[in-house]
């Protein structure tokens, strides 16, 4: 419906049509032109108060809706869109841009080299484009690249569809209720983190903070049920400390390994302390339970420890190698904000107390963190972000953000005939046809320099992306190297059925045999270690293939002492 306005749509001043009320008029008028077969521009832009020839201009596309008045953008609507898209696609793939080589790219794409974009062009950039922004990056090494992938999730979510049904079975089919469904991780603690903020005075170039002189660190194995209860903290020292924990985690254990860190040993027993820990949560012993953990070999080639948890009717499943921070549950909703609190109360215990720290003082620091991150909320949140329970095999396809590489199952045998394509120097205009079944984002718009055969925007974005996924294909086939099971230790795998608990024992047996042995024959082929001497004036000692001899010397009466 037109309307009437008093205004004239002869105006002496730009009018910036982008916001606000003009913003609607324009839209209006724009609709109404839209509407007719043969529009009446002049008569439209007088009835709506807006300018005849920017509604003209709307109209057949040379400007977008929201242009504002003034200079002429470097881009185009459709190469800003473009852009956008390419921005996202390439941040998925990894190789993102930061400011400055985005500045680059464009002035290269544009051929204006002597130009320089300014910082405040990329954020207006980034502020008309909402769907970017810049965000903090997490370093992902190749080998976690190509784990994550779809397929490895894929295999990942169907074997712990399998481990429920498992569990059922073995439980006489009894459902898999979440009480008895755990996550295991571990993680470090010293007494020199402090936080990474404090208020100072603005402007302040260096601001700090105390932290102890004492390096030391704890480890600390943690355990959480998807019923939302967390378990008592498993301490491991670097060294035995007398009364270690004091008054503080009533029913906590605390270990020492020389290193302070996870080992074997350890981890036997962390199981008989998990066993007996669990008793009254799980209830029914007779019903089998299920715990999830990470690659670690201490916990995938263990033999003793999984029989023992295979005794107790705990179904052990690991999961894929360099997930854990998007599989792991303490990785997901626990350990972030744990450390957060754990920074703060270390920098309170500073403020009162000096940074005169010992490996004792570090439990009653970290008491009333752990409690207040290990809250039901918390736990629960991070088994529903992992989709572990409840269980979400739809997990993959509400996570795509989280896949930061393109390696779609369904689409590997066209991504190979792509990259011989790519390996044979394909028609370039074939190689972006053959782009579009591979589900891309990026649909490059059609643009022309003069008719001439120019390298456009379209063309030199679809070669950056083309290189960029020949590479990633080249680069997949990477051969792990097998534990002693033969198995690919980057593929999740349940740990203690009875077959590969045997093949596990009896491996670790043959071993430790030709270990035994081989120190045996170490030890009788090893040399004398008693040093043989000569005369009084001559000595010489053998080390193996160095032989060091004590030179002869006699006196004089010309030299005092003189050397043969």
């Amino acid at each position: 419906m037109e309307r009437t306005n008093s205004l004239s749509p002869e105006r002496t001043t730009r009018t910036n049509y982008a916001t606000g009320e003009n913003a609607a008029r324009m839209k209006e008028a724009l609709e109404a032109a839209h509407s007719q077969a043969h529009p009446n521009f002049k008569k439209i832009a007088a009835n709506y108060g807006v300018s005849r020839k920017s509604l003209t201009q709307r109209y057949y596309g040379t400007i977008s809706l929201n242009s504002s008045p003034g200079k002429k953008p470097y881009l185009s609507v459709q190469e800003e869109e473009t852009l956008v898209k390419f921005l996202i696609e390439t941040s998925g793939l990894g190789i993102g841009y930061d400011i400055k080589s985005f500045k680059i790219l464009i002035q290269a794409l544009l051929g204006k080299s002597g130009e320089l974009l300014t910082d405040g062009w990329v954020h207006y950039f980034m502020k008309k484009h909402p769907e970017i922004s810049m965000r903090r990056v997490e370093a992902l090494d190749r080998l976690r690249s190509r784990t994550i992938n779809e397929e490895s999730l894929e295999f990942y979510f169907n074997l712990l569809q399998t481990a429920y049904d498992k569990v059922k079975l073995l439980s006489g089919g009894v459902d898999l209720a979440a009480e008895r469904i755990y996550a295991m991780d571990e993680s470090g603690f010293s007494l020199n983190m402090h936080s990474r903020y404090v208020i100072a005075e603005k402007g302040a170039k260096n601001a700090f903070t105390l932290t102890s002189n004492n390096r030391e660190h704890v480890t600390i194995i943690s355990y959480a049920a998807a019923s939302g209860d967390s378990g008592r903290p498993y301490f491991i020292t670097p060294r035995k400390v007398n009364n270690f924990l004091g008054d503080n985690f009533q029913g906590s254990k605390v270990n020492h390994s020389s290193s302070g860190y996870i080992n074997d040993a350890i981890i036997d027993d962390w199981v008989d302390f998990f066993v007996q820990d669990i008793r009254a949560l799980r209830g029914d012993r007779s019903l089998w339970c299920l715990l999830l953990v990470d690659g670690h070999a201490s916990h995938t080639l263990n033999p003793k420890a999984l029989i023992k948890l295979n005794e107790a009717r705990i179904l052990v499943l690991s999961l894929p190698s360099h997930s854990s921070s998007i599989l792991q549950v303490h990785d997901l909703a626990i350990f972030g904000p744990l450390k957060t609190y754990y920074k703060s109360a270390t920098s309170a215990y500073i403020r009162e107390n000096g940074p005169q720290m010992t490996l004792s003082d570090l439990p009653k620091i970290l008491q009333n963190a752990w409690f207040a991150a290990n809250n039901p909320f918390n736990v629960k949140s991070g088994f529903r972000q992992a989709g572990i329970y409840p269980l979400d095999l739809e997990w993959i396809s509400k996570n795509q953000n989280k896949i930061p590489i393109l390696m779609i199952k369904s689409k590997e045998s066209k991504f190979n005939v792509l990259s011989q394509k790519l390996s044979q120097k394909h028609n370039s205009h074939q190689l972006i046809k053959d782009l579009e079944p591979l589900n891309l984002s990026i649909e490059f718009p059609l643009t022309n320099k003069s008719g001439s055969e120019e390298i456009t925007l379209k063309r030199r974005l679809s070669d950056i992306l083309t290189k960029s996924k020949e590479m990633h294909q080249k680069d997949k086939q990477i051969t792990y190297r097998k534990n002693i099971l033969g198995e690919n230790p980057s593929l999740p795998k349940i740990l203690n059925e009875p077959e590969r608990l045997k093949a596990l024992s009896d491996k670790k047996n043959e071993i430790e045999d030709k270990k035994t042995e081989k120190e045996s024959k170490k030890r009788k082929e090893a040399p004398s270690s008693q040093p043989n001497f000569g005369n009084d004036n001559e000595m010489e000692i053998e080390f193996g293939e160095i032989n060091y001899f004590k030179p002869s010397f006699k006196r004089s009466k010309t030299n005092p002492v003189s050397f043969t």
